[in-house]
């Protein structure tokens, strides 16, 4: 509806990312791997979080799970600032950002 463009082949438009400095990863991926080491930081996924998306009652909604990305710094890590959207935000507001992490 106000999406007027293309994501990145063989994503789905409506498909979640997590955006954390400055990338994006495919939701999926991250689940599929349950954590994620991508230079300073690490990304992780634990299941137990409805999404809040699919039905009238959140209890019935699919499993999106829980996502963390920490930073790891000389003190060991810390919560980094992230965001979990969909593809096709990532895309229309960052498109020089380059294309969403899918493996």
């Amino acid at each position: 509806m106000l999406f007027n463009g293309q994501v990145p082949a063989g994503v789905n438009p409506m498909e979640y990312v997590v955006i954390a400095d400055g990338k994006a990863w495919a939701l999926d991926h991250i689940k599929k791997e349950q954590t994620i080491q991508t230079g300073p930081l690490k990304i992780s996924w634990e299941p137990g979080q409805n999404s809040a998306l699919d039905t009238r009652i959140i209890s019935d909604g699919r499993d999106i799970g829980h996502v963390t990305v920490q930073r790891k710094t000389n003190a060991g890590y810390r919560a980094e600032p992230f965001k979990v959207s969909f593809a096709f935000v990532w895309h229309a507001f960052h498109p020089e950002q380059g294309s969403i992490i899918t493996q």
